[in-house]
């Protein structure tokens, strides 16, 4: 077995190297089209480009990914997702699974990463500055404008990744952009994310559960519910979270 994951971590490290390589000459068309002002083209190409990486990088791991749930995904993309955290392979299997572009919130020191960076840029990641309060408010104010204008979001709440089956708190802070949107909020249980890589510290063939709730509105919950989301939501997401 560490003859395979060591092979598996390999052929990972080749692939992502080739293909962000190979990803530079996408960077062409996104800014012709970033020029033209043809936004919708541009969202269009980064989807298909970021859903094939996504597919790709779970394909060449051995990742088998289940889902139930799908059909609690708004037809109108107007909804921001709250998931947990187990590993770095998380990101993908969203991508994979969202029918839509979806963009993440981030830490500011990625944007400045080669290639990752500019990918992230490109896809309409959020970078936070958790050092400063006025770009953290900033954030919170365009990830809603988005959220309104149907391009969904995903948020971590534990802040960090878990490294195993157990669901960190949530930060109560992380909800402000959710509420402040008034979006549908979708709740996500990713099981077993973190057998991938975090377990070992090599890359294995593994099975991921991923379980989409019903979306919680919080339009719909009174002040003292909207002070408890955070734990509402964690309590959700922890429930369905394979043992």
């Amino acid at each position: 077995m560490p003859v395979i994951a060591s092979l598996y971590t390999l052929f990972f490290l080749l692939f992502v190297t080739l293909f962000m390589l190979i990803s530079v000459t996408f960077f062409i068309p996104l800014g012709i089209l970033h020029i033209l002002h043809l936004h919708r083209k541009r969202i269009w190409l980064t989807t298909i480009l970021a859903h094939f990486w996504a597919r790709m990088l779970l394909f060449i791991t051995g990742t088998r990914v289940k889902v139930h749930g799908k059909e609690h995904f708004p037809k109108d993309n107007r909804y921001c997702l709250i998931a947990n955290h187990q590993g770095i392979f998380d990101i993908p299997l969203i991508l994979s699974v969202v029918p839509q572009n979806i963009a993440f919130i981030a830490k500011e020191e990625l944007r400045k990463t080669p290639l990752i960076g500019w990918w992230m840029q490109a896809i309409g990641v959020l970078f936070l500055d958790r050092s400063s309060t006025r770009q953290a408010l900033s954030v919170i104010t365009t990830g809603a404008q988005r959220l309104q204008q149907g391009n969904p979001l995903v948020i971590f709440p534990e802040g960090t990744r878990s490294k195993g089956k157990s669901v960190g708190n949530f930060k109560k802070g992380s909800m402000k952009l959710a509420t402040k949107s008034k979006v549908p909020i979708i709740p996500v249980s990713i099981s077993g994310s973190f057998r991938i890589f975090e377990e070992t510290r090599r890359i294995r063939p593994s099975t991921v559960s991923i379980q989409i709730h019903a979306p919680v509105h919080p339009q719909n919950l009174t002040k003292d519910e909207m002070a408890q989301l955070h734990e509402h939501l964690q309590s959700i997401i922890a429930a369905g979270v394979s043992p």
